[in-house]
């Protein structure tokens, strides 16, 4: 039996100066389909917060890395199901969070 029930997660990482939070929250609405992964600033709601699909049973600590390369970027490293490593950069600026895949 399929399950149809929607999975939500939220994870977040906070930069070196303490000045920016990415917060990522991903929405899977069942076991086979990706999750829907919304990249935002905290305290920022954007009508169209970037977004992107990622191919996992899961989303946490173990699977999902933020590494800080300077106060404004961090890279998100996604680990999938079939083990590729999917990276996103994150950049915060003054119109707020710009995303690159």
């Amino acid at each position: 039996m399929v399950s149809c029930t929607e999975k939500i997660t939220e994870m977040s990482s906070v930069s070196p100066d303490g000045r920016h939070t990415l917060v990522i929250t991903g929405k899977k609405p069942n076991f086979a389909d990706p999750w829907q992964v919304i990249f935002q600033k905290k305290g920022k709601e954007a009508a169209e917060a970037p977004m992107t699909e990622i191919y996992a049973g899961d989303l946490n600590d173990k699977n999902v890395t933020f590494e800080w390369i300077d106060n404004v970027t961090v890279k998100i490293h996604f680990l999938q199901q079939d083990d590729t490593e999917r990276i996103i950069i994150a950049h915060f600026n003054d119109n707020g969070l710009k995303v690159s895949q």
